[in-house]
């Protein structure tokens, strides 16, 4: 590894080390279990996570025990979650470290870690190991060669038997990257090219993943499971219209950005404080949007884009929102924090 990213992955990790103490050095540092945690100090639930599609977690149970010990969870997740922050300023390119401290800053605090740290603290290694393969797929993808596509398909796949929601994370880094190339030149045939090779390959973790599955259902004798977070009702479109689905990923989405709610009411001077938070939050993140979109306006201009790469860029935005938020479709709408970290 070179120097410069040595330097790079050690400021991620100590960055990252210190946010997950600050923010969850608390819920690491005893045995107060909530929420699902309860039924899950001693984790022999091996059949039930592969009938519902998360296969490859019983690896993690070989490779730190079944008993779920908060600070070791933490020590393996933080090492997995550095290592995916990592891949992921490189596949963003942000290498100042400003950019990293607020990358390893907003994606070590924001709700769904903060949830899965509260209330799922037996698979927050799973959720670490989900988002690093992540990760690491599109990082190959982006190497544009068929080692790198095939090696990519499987690490999805592989990410997708951790924990299904994590490969939206994929699709909102690939978007990311082929939006940012709208507005950086000029776009030709190779970029079509790259951008339906890398949709080609998530059809084909999609469907490699789900053979996986069938098979593990198959060798293991397991029944697949029929409850809310199942995957029997993903092809099951009877409920739900795809409109209304599609439409639903609009607004949990802006309800996601407008409406965070992960605060404690409490009164100091005659003022709630929660309210508070909240409308620091909305103006930190209606400022952070509109320099993004300022930003992209301003470099396109510079870059002289061709007319085809300003409607294209328009599209992609509008697109945005099914795009990360897959997964609302996939689930009929049956989605709660721990699905949103692409957010």
């Amino acid at each position: 590894m070179e120097e410069s990213k040595k330097e790079l992955l050690k400021k991620i990790f100590l960055f990252t080390s210190f946010f997950w103490i600050v923010a969850h050095g608390f819920r690491f540092t005893n045995n107060l279990h909530t929420g699902d945690t309860l039924v899950s100090i001693f984790q022999d639930d091996i059949m039930w996570q592969r009938s519902l599609g998360r296969f490859m977690q019983p690896l993690t149970m070989i490779f730190r025990g079944t008993i779920a010990s908060p600070w070791l969870i933490f020590v393996i997740s933080v090492c997995f979650f550095s290592l995916a922050l990592f891949l992921i300023s490189e596949i963003i390119n942000v290498k100042d470290t400003l950019g990293i401290f607020i990358i390893c800053g907003v994606l070590s605090c924001n709700p769904t870690i903060t949830c899965a740290n509260a209330a799922y603290t037996p698979w927050m290694d799973v959720y670490s190991v989900a988002l690093l393969l992540a990760s690491f797929g599109v990082w190959l993808f982006l190497k544009d060669r068929w080692w790198g596509y095939l090696l990519g398909i499987i690490a999805f796949i592989g990410c997708m038997g951790f924990y299904q929601a994590y490969i939206c994370v994929a699709f909102a880094l690939l978007y990311i990257v082929f939006y940012r190339m709208l507005s950086e030149k000029k776009v030709n045939s190779d970029y079509y090219i790259k951008l339906a090779k890398s949709v080609v390959g998530l059809l084909a973790s999609g469907i490699g993943y789900w053979i996986a599955y069938k098979l593990v259902l198959k060798i293991h004798n397991v029944q697949e499971a029929v409850n809310y977070n199942s995957l029997s009702h993903v092809f099951d479109f009877g409920r739900s219209t795809l409109g209304a689905l599609i439409f639903g990923t609009y607004d949990r989405f802006f309800h996601f950005l407008t409406n965070q709610g992960k605060f404690v009411s409490t009164i100091l001077l005659g003022i709630n404080m929660s309210s508070v938070w909240q409308i620091v939050i909305k103006a930190s993140i209606s400022v952070v949007l509109a320099v993004i979109f300022v930003g992209t306006i301003i470099r396109s201009k510079k870059n002289k884009v061709s007319p085809m790469q300003w409607i294209l860029q328009i599209l992609a935005l509008i697109v945005l929102p099914p795009v990360f938020n897959f997964v609302f479709i996939l689930s009929k709408g049956l989605e709660y924090e721990l699905s949103t970290f692409s957010f």
